[in-house]
């Protein structure tokens, strides 16, 4: 009977971590304070869905295989090496390590990052984690910055950093006790790390250790680190950290903030906080002198928001944003733009009239950024009638649309042989153009009148 094995990557943790010196003055310690606890240490977990295989293959077939894959790794000959190493992955061992087990001095560097490039593009886990495993048994230390990547992308493919802990605390390990400078994690794997710890796990005590080790490694943290931290601050419900937080950003130099508020966002709107979320936004805008969200973001808040029912605080939100933005704002850039264009990519176009009709039960002043986006939606879809219907009601309002958007309108119209919704558009839009050619008029004639008299 054939033996069937499974290939199962040791669960042996990495070594601990040293105790962490003092901090860099740029970090407050009232948020990263030290801790001389154990750092904890995450075993690389085996993939689940890794099927066992029988041992077909000979001690002599094997033997062959792994002398070509070493040669193949000698003369930089990867498609040899790559077929190499698949047919030895059918059988019970793990071949990629064994020329390192063999005689790791003969390996160059490039040669292994090749490698580990091909496993990045066919987006295999299990051997590119088993081939970094050998490297620190082995002590072959190659430069982080030659292979770090490749894991944090893997990891990134597949949705999950937790097998990426071990290597990433052992490498800071080996930088730390060994003084091997080059085997430092980069900023995109110290980010990687707590990524993991914020969004993954959530937790503070973990994620506030990466960020000491960051600063222990001279790695300063960017926008998406601070991002990180205030969605873990939000989720957690800790506005004394998010508040300290913001302060340590400007003190920094951080310019662009939206990275920090989209995710200050998402930590809110998964806690249900809506209250705070609202408070962001608002607060957001002034900040940035009116310039709205992202679409990202008004889409997260918009299933935040609609998902629990609460179309009405929504409305109070675009009503109240569109206080705060200039009046000569392009429409696109407006946050009642990016929240009803946010409702129809998600499938969601009755929510956004839902919203409208709240605003105008308010009596609020509807701008052009919440109609414009169901407008392109009526066009898209034909629904012609309705969107003729509705630019008479903008006209009603005192707001004027574009050329370009009566031109779509007209033209769908017409494409469906809707004649009376396309001469009712026709209409509006001559209607307008007159009211504008007649204020014009009516503006130049007060400016020569105010010149004459003066």
């Amino acid at each position: 009977m054939r033996r069937r094995a499974l290939f199962l990557l040791s669960r042996r943790s990495f070594s601990s971590e040293p105790e962490i010196p003092t901090l860099y003055s740029f970090l407050q310690p009232s948020i990263f304070s030290l801790k001389r606890t154990a750092q904890s240490q995450e075993s690389i977990t085996p993939n689940p869905h890794q099927k066992p295989t029988s041992n077909s293959f000979s001690e002599a077939q094997k033997s062959n295989l792994e002398a070509t894959l070493e040669q193949s790794l000698f003369t930089n000959s990867t498609d040899e090496a790559w077929k190499s190493f698949k047919t030895l992955t059918s059988c019970s061992s793990l071949p990629i390590v064994f020329v390192l087990e063999k005689n790791p001095s003969l390996l160059e560097y490039q040669s292994v990052k090749t490698l580990l490039d091909s496993m990045r593009i066919a987006n295999t886990a299990a051997p590119a984690f088993a081939l970094v495993k050998s490297m620190f048994k082995n002590r072959f230390f190659m430069p982080f910055d030659m292979w770090g990547g490749v894991l944090v992308d893997i990891c990134r493919k597949n949705g999950s950093f937790a097998a990426f802990l071990g290597v990433f605390h052992e490498c800071c390990r080996i930088a730390f006790d060994e003084k091997v400078d080059y085997m430092k994690p980069d900023l995109a794997a110290c980010n990687a790390a707590l990524e993991h710890y914020c969004r993954g796990v959530e937790s503070v005590v973990d994620a506030e250790k990466v960020v000491e080790t960051m600063s222990v490694l001279g790695v300063r943290p960017d926008e998406n680190s601070f991002g990180l931290l205030a969605y873990l601050y939000a989720v957690k419900g800790l506005d004394e950290k998010v508040i300290e937080l913001e302060g340590l950003i400007g003190r920094l130099g951080v310019s662009d903030k939206q990275t920090f508020i989209h995710n200050l966002i998402c930590g809110y709107v998964k806690s249900g906080n809506f209250q705070s979320v609202s408070a962001t936004i608002l607060h957001g805008l002034e900040e940035a002198e009116g310039r709205g969200c992202s679409l990202e973001t008004c889409n997260e808040v918009v299933k935040g928001f609609v998902h629990n029912e609460n179309c009405k605080s929504l409305a109070n939100l675009i009503i109240e944003s569109q206080k705060l933005e200039p009046t000569s704002i392009v429409v696109e850039r407006s946050f009642g733009y990016g929240v009803i264009t946010a409702c129809i990519s998600l499938g969601l176009l009755d929510k956004a009239h839902v919203i409208l009709d709240e605003m105008n039960s308010q009596g609020a002043c509807v701008g052009l950024g919440v109609y414009v986006p169901i407008l392109k939606a009526y066009c898209k879809e034909q629904r012609t009638a309705e969107a003729a219907q509705l630019v008479t009601e903008i006209c009603s309002l005192g707001l004027r649309l574009d050329v370009a958007s009566y031109d779509a309108l007209i033209e769908s119209s017409m494409s469906c042989q809707d004649f009376q919704s396309a001469f009712s558009l026709f209409r509006d839009m001559r209607e307008a153009r007159n009211s504008r050619v007649e204020r014009q008029l009516l503006d130049n004639h007060d400016r020569s009148n105010r010149a004459s008299s003066a």
